[in-house]
Order: C-alpha cells, then sequence, then structure tokens
C-alpha cells in the first residue's frame, strides 16, 4: 500500500522502504519485514509466469514486470505503473474526499463540499495541488463531511489526470469519471459586480477557473440576484428627493388610495424582472447600474393622475407662521405624517397641518426647543396652547431666558430668531 500517513514517527529502513515513496510513518517493522518477503515471493512468481509465458504477441504480463526491485515501489513492480497511481486508485475509491488546495498552509478543499481536511505545512503533502484522502481524523472523528478534519492517510493526485482533453492531448484518467465543468455566473458581493468563471470541478471542489464571456440573459439573472442582495434603494441609488416621494406614494396608498401601486422594497424586488429587468442587458456592476435614471424608473411606475392625487393630498412642506418653509416626515407606511418645529416659530397657528384625500388626517406636530431637542409632541396644536403651553413655556424660560415666551401664544408673534425684530 503506497500512501501518506502525517503524524509522528520515523521512517523504516530495510523493506519498510518499499512503503516510503510517500513519506510514509509509523510503519510496523514486522508487518513492513514480512511485506518484503511476500513481496520478493510474488517477484518470482511473476518473473517464473513471464518466462513461461505465451509468445510476445500475447504476453501474460505487462512488458517490465519481471524486472521489478522487491524492495522498490510496491505499485511500480506489481502493476509496472507509476508512484502516483495510488493517489488515482485512492480518488477513485473515494471520490468524496479528493482534496484541492486552496493556501500554502496546507489546507484543502473536499470534493464533497462538507468539509475541508489540513495538512501540516511541514510536510510535503501539503505542497500537492490535488490529493486523495483515505484516512481522515480530527474534530469530525474521521468523518468525509465534517469541517476542518486532519488528511492523517492520503497520496497525491496527478494534476494532468483530472484535466479535460485539449488539443491533441487525450482526457486524463479521472477526468470523465471524477470532474466536470461547471460554467458560473454570480453577484459578487465584495466587488457589487458580475463574475463569469467557467469552473473545472472534482465535485464541489474547484480545480481550475477561468473567465469566459457568458449569455446576456445568464448575466441578466445575476444582477437581479445582486440587486436583491444589497437592496433595491442601495442599488439604484434613489435621490433623497425621490426616496421621499416614494414614502409620500406608500402613505397615500396606505391611506386609501388603492390605484396606486406598492412601492414597498418587498414589492419593487419581487417584479423585478418585470420593470428593471429590462434595462439590465450590458450592466455588469452596481456603478454602472447607477448609471440609469434610477428616479425616473421609479418615478414612472406611478401615472399622470395618480401624481397629481399624491401631490394634492401629501404636501412636501408646510409654512409656519416664521415663514420658514418645514417638510413633513412621512415615515413609514401608514403612519401619520410628522412635522418637527422650534416651538417659537408656531407662535399664532391654532390649526394643526393635515395631509390625505380632503385633508382628513391631522399631522403630528413634533415641537423642539431652540436648541432643536424635543419638548412635546401633539396632533392638536389648539388643545395645546390651551392646556400645556404655559407649563412648557415656564420650563423653557428658565433654560433659555433670552428667549422669547410671550403669554398667548396663539396671537403673539411667530419668529426663527430669539425673539421677534421688534420686541426688546
Amino acid at each position: 500500500r503506497e500512501s501518506h500517513r502525517g503524524g509522528g514517527g520515523g521512517g523504516a529502513s530495510g523493506s519498510g522502504d518499499a512503503f516510503h515513496g510517500h513519506v510514509g510513518h509509523e510503519i510496523d517493522r514486522a508487518a513492513a519485514t514480512e511485506a518484503g518477503k511476500v513481496a520478493t515471493q510474488l517477484l518470482d512468481t511473476l518473473k517464473r509466469i513471464a518466462r513461461d509465458g505465451r509468445d510476445d504477441a500475447e504476453p501474460w504480463c505487462a512488458p517490465g514486470v519481471g524486472d521489478g526491485d522487491p524492495v522498490g515501489p510496491v505499485f511500480s513492480f506489481l502493476l509496472g505503473e507509476r508512484d502516483d497511481e495510488a493517489g488515482v486508485l485512492l480518488a477513485l475509491a473515494y471520490p468524496d474526499r479528493v482534496g484541492v488546495r486552496r493556501s500554502k498552509g496546507g489546507a484543502f478543499a473536499l470534493s464533497n463540499g462538507k468539509g475541508a481536511a489540513s495538512v501540516p505545512s511541514s510536510d510535503v503533502m501539503s505542497r500537492e495541488d490535488v490529493i486523495a484522502i483515505a484516512e481522515l481524523g480530527g474534530g469530525g472523528g474521521g468523518d468525509a463531511a465534517a469541517r476542518n478534519d486532519r488528511a492523517r492517510l492520503a497520496a497525491p493526485v496527478p494534476l494532468a489526470a483530472l484535466l479535460p482533453a485539449s488539443g491533441d492531448a487525450p482526457a486524463g484518467c479521472l477526468h470523465d469519471a471524477l470532474c466536470e465543468t461547471r460554467d458560473v455566473v454570480a453577484w459578487a458581493a465584495a466587488s457589487k459586480a458580475i463574475v463569469a468563471r467557467r469552473q473545472l470541478r472534482v465535485g464541489e471542489a474547484v480545480i481550475r477557473e477561468t473567465a469566459f464571456a457568458p449569455a446576456p440573459e445568464a448575466v441578466v439573472d445575476a444582477m437581479l440576484q445582486g440587486v436583491r442582495a444589497i437592496g433595491v434603494k442601495n442599488a439604484l441609488g434613489w435621490s433623497e428627493k425621490t426616496e421621499q416621494w416614494r414614502r409620500r406614494v406608500m402613505w397615500s396608498r396606505d391611506s386609501g388610495d388603492d390605484a396606486l401601486p406598492d412601492l414597498s422594497d418587498a414589492a419593487l424586488e419581487a417584479s423585478l424582472e418585470e420593470w428593471l429587468a429590462p434595462m439590465l442587458p450590458g450592466v455588469t456592476s452596481v456603478s454602472a447600474l447607477r448609471k440609469l435614471d434610477g428616479d425616473g424608473l421609479l418615478r414612472c411606475m406611478v401615472d399622470y393622475e395618480s401624481s397629481r392625487r399624491v401631490e394634492a393630498s401629501c404636501p412636501t412642506h408646510v409654512v409656519v407662521p416664521s415663514g420658514s418653509k418645514l417638510p413633513v416626515d412621512y415615515g413609514a407606511p401608514g403612519g401619520t405624517p410628522v412635522l418637527r418645529a422650534r416651538l417659537q416659530e408656531l407662535f399664532g397657528m391654532t390649526e394643526t397641518p393635515r395631509a390625505g384625500a380632503n385633508k382628513t388626517v391631522a399631522m403630528e406636530v413634533h415641537l423642539l426647543s431652540p436648541a432643536g431637542r424635543p419638548v412635546q409632541v401633539t396632533t392638536d396644536l389648539k388643545s395645546f396652547w390651551a392646556n400645556a403651553y404655559h407649563d412648557v413655556a415656564k420650563e423653557m424660560r428658565g433654560r433659555y431666558p433670552k428667549h422669547y415666551w410671550p403669554e398667548d401664544p396663539t396671537t403673539a408673534e411667530a419668529t426663527n430668531r430669539a425673539k421677534p425684530r421688534k420686541t426688546k
């Protein structure tokens, strides 16, 4: 048996050298001596068969078999083959335990796709590109499906045995039995782009790969996977203005305008094949995708009449008594629109701003201190002025004595300064 056994111990001498073609260790000396005797007997028998066999046209043995060395490599004198046939035979016996080196540190990806095997970096086997493993051990208890197991018994597999036919060269002896060529077109999260690789695989382990030109439809499918992976908003890079418009459309829809389309992330991602896929031929990365008119793609989903209803029912801003034009946040679909304003800018405003069809939904007004910190939240300004304002003003006078805190906020002049210009 020619193999590699990782572990301790030195090599055996004498006839045990017959097993040392692949750096054998921990060899039982008595067993090695006995194996040497058997090898000598076998060689004598083979020589007799070769000598007494029929004519050269129909030999009983492979040429050169009778010339074997009983203390040389076992496969060489018994089979008339090279030492690397040990790895070939092991690969055929254990097709799920073929390991492909993936780092210089002696880590091998297993063909079963479920685990990895390691060989000490000091071991000559760690420098092989492909190995066949007869015995696994370690964290997985020798199970071929275990992760990060130790390859205890292995032999190198010649790369040529796995390669496909090329030119006049025939395919390797293991190619048809164990290997396949697989075209992979996929989204690469790190580069945010499509990668196309033609891979030669043994099971799930990649032996080698090269770039190739994929079919356009495969690129589109991979791009759609990428858009779903990073989110449609991030992929298309909508402007904040368009994102606010989308929130207004979703709020209007959830507030009763069923004629509006569903522009939620989930709905957009579910229908990418309909509205985005036709725009993707030739696009292979996020940077290329963002050169498309993402804002226009989204806005064209809402027709003109529907857009007019949204503009009428969902104002983007509210002009408050101080003269400031403040944005309205429509936040989560179905939630209450929010207006944030410094309390002093709303003096004199007794009606709460409203949104929705027929202005039926009162906005949630977040009243802020001069420093912009939340002071009070209300959906009824008239009630706030009458019931809560005086307690709030008393606290604010202590914190912000230089600012304007009138006794009657419903008739006082609003300001976006510390005090109105005419107030001393």
